[in-house]
């Protein structure tokens, strides 16, 4: 979602290119979401959601940071399909561990609360980007969330060696 904001700004702005890169844009991230679909499964099966994820999230993460700091129409189109995949792939990863970890009496509660956290976050640097990016410019906006989603995978590597200490039978399966 802050993506959807940012992007558009950055393409016209910083890129100085048209609707037709937009259009593009979306495209090749549809591609790459597609991808995604494909892969994933098989990255599921073969190193397990937990990797998966901080896989995915970090694929995503690196992105979004060479985007911000290389401003290129070719590159940006280039990593648009991988921010395809990691978008994706991180969202069908985590699901299928709340599936498989997250008892069917508190799905509702977790995926609630997540959701949650989720949207105040959303709204929250969209709000913000809002308000900086006309003095900042859309790549520093970029670094900034790329900033927050480094952060995001140090979260899942520290959760996911807390979560296997905690629950010993997970060490051995992903």
């Amino acid at each position: 979602m802050v993506g959807n904001y940012l992007y558009p700004v950055y393409i016209a702005k910083t890129l100085g290119a048209d609707g037709t890169v937009m259009g593009l844009a979306d495209a090749i991230d549809a591609v790459g979401a597609v991808l995604g679909g494909c892969i994933i499964p098989l990255m599921l099966g073969r190193i397990g959601p937990f990797r998966t994820v901080l896989f995915t999230v970090c694929a995503y993460t690196a992105g979004t940071i060479l985007i911000a700091i290389f401003p290129a129409v070719l590159l940006f189109l280039a990593l648009d399909v991988i921010l395809g995949w990691g978008n994706a792939g991180s969202r069908v990863a985590r699901n299928t561990i709340m599936m498989n970890e997250v008892p069917n009496e508190f799905m509702g509660r977790v995926n609630s609360f997540f959701s949650a956290i989720g949207m105040l976050l959303r709204i929250s640097l969209i709000g913000l980007f809002a308000r900086t990016v006309s003095y900042t410019g859309a790549s520093f906006s970029l670094l900034v969330m790329g900033g927050l989603l480094l952060i995001a995978c140090i979260g899942v590597l520290i959760s996911r060696s807390l979560f296997a200490r905690n629950v010993p039978a997970l060490s051995k399966t992903s």
